[in-house]
């Protein structure tokens, strides 16, 4: 498939990505009608709204610029653009993934000891966003630094291309904080909720979600730095490892919709409208409890 500038395959590959950002932000939008009509859930759902906000961000800030650009015979938004596109799609990630690790917690908390749900999470949200912002920021005072994601030129994201010392300190740092520390949280919460209760469903889920996303980038960034550049297929790598990183982003909405059954009655109002009644979001939701208790 030719990938050069403006050609179709790039084009497949923005709209790709365009519809990636299309489900989630589907998802999202579903989830925050949800909230707003039933106002008892929004106060049960801070973490995931924080994700929601994280998400979005990304598509807007880093998903809309790329796409529109592989319609394009040249990146049309400037240098400055390219290092506002890659922060969106570097820090704010960072972010999305911490979140995603709170969510882990919060789960747990929620379901084993709900007294202390909620406790404490103005200061865990605080230090996600805190945290992933400015590990975002670093290329900006000289530890790695941002650039051309791949050779098309639609986007912008960590310079693989530079291959000195900051750069890898930085992978080094983003590998520790926002790979490593997050999955530990999941599969260690995730576990505690499956031994407490039986339910291991999202113990093999998110952890497999968050590989089947993130590798392809993980072996693309270490390829590329210890092979270089040159020695790589630098555009199909690119492609498919931005690809899949997105395939988190869209699913998001939509595992913590399912998982929890009191928004996913909310959402399935909104999304069936009167060809569900009351009685049947009832019934979704007791037998969703039943599912739970034999699980247990």
């Amino acid at each position: 498939m030719d990938l050069s500038s403006g050609s179709i395959g790039t084009m497949i590959y923005g709209l790709s990505m365009g519809s990636l950002g299309m489900v989630s932000f589907y998802g999202y939008l579903t989830f925050m009608r949800a909230i707003w009509n039933e106002k008892a859930l929004q106060s049960k759902t801070i973490v995931l709204m924080s994700l929601c906000v994280s998400d979005l961000c990304v598509i807007f800030g880093h998903m809309i610029g790329t796409v529109f650009a592989t319609f394009c015979s040249e990146w049309p938004w400037g240098a400055l653009g390219c290092q506002i596109n890659a922060f969106f799609g570097m820090g704010l990630s960072f972010v999305s993934i911490g979140n995603i690790g709170i969510l882990a917690y919060d789960t747990y908390l929620k379901e084993t000891k709900s007294v202390l749900h909620g406790v404490n999470y103005g200061f865990y949200l605080t230090a996600v966003w805190v945290l992933g912002l400015f590990t975002g920021f670093l290329p900006y005072i000289g530890l790695g630094s941002y650039g051309f994601e791949n050779g098309l030129q639609v986007g912008c994201l960590i310079d693989l291309t530079n291959q000195d010392s900051g750069n890898f300190a930085f992978l080094s740092i983003m590998s520790l904080l926002w790979f490593i520390l997050p999955m530990s949280a999941i599969i260690t919460y995730y576990g505690k909720l499956k031994k407490d209760t039986g339910n291991g469903i999202l113990l093999k889920l998110i952890p497999n979600q968050m590989l089947i996303s993130w590798s392809p980038y993980a072996v693309t960034s270490i390829t590329t730095i210890l092979l270089g550049p040159t020695n790589v297929p630098t555009i199909a790598f690119g492609v498919v490892s931005n690809l899949f990183a997105k395939i988190c982003l869209s699913t998001n909405p939509y595992i913590y919709i399912f998982n929890d059954v009191e928004l996913r009655v909310a959402c399935f109002k909104i999304w069936f409208g009167g060809r569900k009644s009351t009685a049947t979001m009832t019934t979704i939701a007791e037998e969703s409890n039943g599912d739970n208790i034999k699980a247990k």
